[in-house]
């Protein structure tokens, strides 16, 4: 197979941030995958010749290619090289983001969570992308769950990740609570989209209880974003 040096481009290393530069590559290497750069099948030139182009030792360059292996996107072949396994993006990296929210209680209440949608997207909303500060058009990762009691859905939420920061994500998450992790928060009353008041089979111009979350790395660039409906019931003195 012929390398395609323009495949590659050159990596752009950030020696003042704090992540370390293996991972940096490994952040490369997954934007190359997702944006469909680096199609399945695609090999990766030889080491030498790769760590040269990127601009990094071929120890670093070792090190992000066994871990992108251990994560099953990566493979190494012996005696033929490195290739681009066939990934699916919707399985793989929602699954290793979003699936923490199965073990939450949400105010204590025990709530049964069901994913209904989960798909890679172009962000076509003006004020989406500026809260995320993408470009119109840019790759997103948009999943929509709902909580229920009951079988009565009593909040629906949807995250919103761009692509190209799933790795930022990721490492935010294993820092959550350290020096990394930030958020803002917004809580308001808001009459939802069509589509969420289908869920909660709300009529009319009823508002709810919405919860607007950011969550930013080290750089304050938003890595993820949530908004959250919540129906008004009443448990104790707390109101869904």
């Amino acid at each position: 197979m012929t390398v395609l040096i323009e495949k590659h481009m050159s990596l752009e290393i950030n020696k003042k941030s704090q992540q370390p530069i293996y991972f940096q590559v490994i952040e490369h290497f997954k934007e190359k995958i997702a944006s469909g750069a680096w199609e399945p099948g695609f090999r990766l030139p030889p080491e030498d010749i790769f760590a040269q182009e990127l601009g990094i030792s071929r120890g670093t360059l070792r090190k992000a290619i066994k871990l992108l292996v251990e994560e099953q996107i990566l493979e190494t072949v012996h005696g033929k090289g490195t290739f681009v396994k066939k990934v699916d993006l919707e399985t793989q990296f929602l699954t290793e983001i979003f699936d923490t929210a199965e073990k939450l209680n949400w105010f204590g209440v025990n709530l049964a969570v069901k994913v209904i949608e989960q798909k890679i997207v172009h962000c076509s909303d003006e004020k989406l992308a500026e809260t995320l500060k993408i470009e119109l058009g840019s790759k997103i990762i948009f999943s929509r769950k709902t909580y229920a009691r009951e079988k009565e859905i009593l909040a629906v939420q949807d995250t919103y990740v761009p692509i190209e920061r799933v790795a930022a994500l990721k490492n935010v998450n294993k820092m959550q609570g350290g020096e990394l992790y930030l958020s803002t928060h917004k809580v308001a009353f808001e009459i939802p989209p069509q589509e969420i008041k289908d869920l909660f089979s709300s009529e009319g111009e009823q508002r709810f209880v919405c919860d607007f979350f950011t969550v930013m790395d080290e750089r304050k660039i938003p890595v993820e974003y949530k908004r959250s409906w919540f129906k008004q019931r009443a448990f104790g003195n707390t109101f869904l």
